[in-house]
């Protein structure tokens, strides 16, 4: 009886002492998972978040970093961000004995636009000279020209880079087509498309035959070769110059979607800006309906472009808030959403939209908008004036889902905490957030 006694009191010891444990250990999955909480908040991502798998990732283009440029490579969760390609950063020597090291200057502005396809990076650099801008010998040359642009090449890597086409190159001959050359202040490169296996080539800048920077678009095979004018500048097509003015900048911003091509036209009508919607083969381009906008001048609608379901964003950088005559309201920028054919415009974030100026706190020359992309459920802004807590326009990248709500200040400017990374050192006069990528698992594959 005794005996049996003993071991009723051991299981009840037994008993307690696992359960102890039990509660130990539920304590510490508390602890773990309010961390990890406590992390994910502090990043700037909600713990329900889905932006994609380890392999998705968004380039940042910062135009005016160290002066010359760069592009920054950011995880889609804002833990991990640092400086890719330019800037500070040396090229790596490339593989291949054909290409020949790059190396960028000052005033080159690279990372003004990117592009990713082929598992390439095609990078913009709209400011870069037409021969080596140290070389005083070339810039005395009456063949000089400044401010051609160029566009760059590297893989996804960020190796085996080359400069690609402009700049220092000059166009393939082609028997069947009459090459083109780069005139100052083209600013080639400013936007940059894919569409049914051709690379189309926004050239601001570009004069026409009688009209001064009316802008165009260059083609070429996606090799480099058979470039020439397709529409603007001076292309033949008649029917799209005749819409076009003086200082218009058409190709500013290139967006293929649903067999069309979108193109900003941000210095339309004394800089309101505006978009045409193309067809694929050029030969048709319509103006957006944006009377119901009250679009102000220098307002640069069409700046920039995404695309998402049956909506176009457009970014419009000169936007001011409101009242407009308030110089702490200027230049804050925005972004408008339309249907697809450029009608039922709204004013999604920023600009006059009161109730998002003052969630984000915009200010004076933010310039939100600049640039856009769109991921799954979210579309990412440039910020590109946008300034830090020490007063430097450092700029910044804003996240927000596609009605314009919920919008954080994802990386840079007055970002607080949202980086594990200290790789990055953002300063005055970066621009950063001056363009925007999304390289998915689909660009990988």
């Amino acid at each position: 009886m005794l005996q049996n006694l003993s071991n009723l009191t051991t299981i009840r010891y037994l008993c307690r002492f696992f359960m102890l444990i039990g509660v130990l250990e539920l304590c510490i999955a508390c602890q773990t998972t309010n961390k990890s909480d406590q992390n994910k908040i502090k990043s700037g991502s909600s713990i329900n978040e889905n932006l994609g798998d380890d392999a998705s990732y968004i380039l940042i283009g910062a135009k005016g970093r160290a002066g010359k440029g760069a592009v920054f490579k950011c995880t889609l969760d804002g833990y991990e961000c640092y400086e890719f390609l330019g800037g500070n950063k040396r090229f790596s020597p490339p593989e291949n004995r054909s290409f020949k090291t790059v190396t960028i200057f000052n005033g080159d502005v690279f990372g003004a636009s990117i592009n990713v396809f082929n598992k390439k990076i095609f990078i913009g650099a709209t400011g870069r000279d037409n021969k080596k801008a140290n070389d005083t010998g070339s810039i005395s040359s009456a063949n000089y020209k400044d401010e051609v642009g160029s566009l760059f090449e590297c893989d996804l890597e960020g190796n085996e880079c080359r400069e690609f086409l402009g700049g220092h190159l000059p166009f393939e001959n082609s028997q069947a087509i009459v090459p083109v050359k780069l005139l100052s202040s083209d600013h080639f490169a400013s936007s940059i498309a894919v569409i049914q296996n051709k690379l189309f080539i926004g050239v601001p800048g570009r004069d026409g035959n009688d009209l001064d920077d009316i802008g165009g678009i260059f083609q070429c095979n996606l090799d480099g070769k058979n470039c020439f004018e397709f529409l603007g500048g001076k292309a033949k097509n008649k029917g799209i110059l005749s819409q076009l003015s003086n200082d218009d900048s058409f190709g500013t911003s290139l967006l293929p979607f649903n067999n069309f091509m979108y193109v900003g036209v941000p210095n339309k009508n004394s800089g309101s800006g505006n978009v045409m919607k193309c067809t694929i083969d050029g030969t048709k381009c319509d103006f957006f309906n944006l009377k119901n906008l009250r679009l102000a001048s220098n307002n640069n609608f069409g700046v920039s472009l995404a695309a998402a379901k049956n909506n176009i964003y457009i970014g419009a950088t000169g936007r001011s808030g409101v009242p407009i005559t308030d110089p702490q309201q200027y230049d804050l920028g925005a972004v408008f959403k339309c249907n697809l054919d450029g009608n039922n415009c709204t004013e999604i974030i920023g600009g006059e939209n009161k109730d998002s100026v003052s969630k984000l706190k915009l200010g004076p020359r933010d310039n939100l908008g600049m640039s856009l992309a769109v991921f799954k459920n979210y579309i990412f802004i440039g910020v590109p004036g946008r300034m830090n807590p020490q007063n430097q326009r450092t700029g910044a990248v804003f996240r927000c889902d596609l009605n314009g709500n919920n919008c954080v200040e994802f990386i840079g400017g007055k970002s607080d905490g949202y980086l594990d990374s200290e790789s990055l050192d953002l300063l005055d006069g970066d621009q950063f957030g001056s363009s925007l990528f999304v390289v998915s698992k689909s660009y990988l594959n």
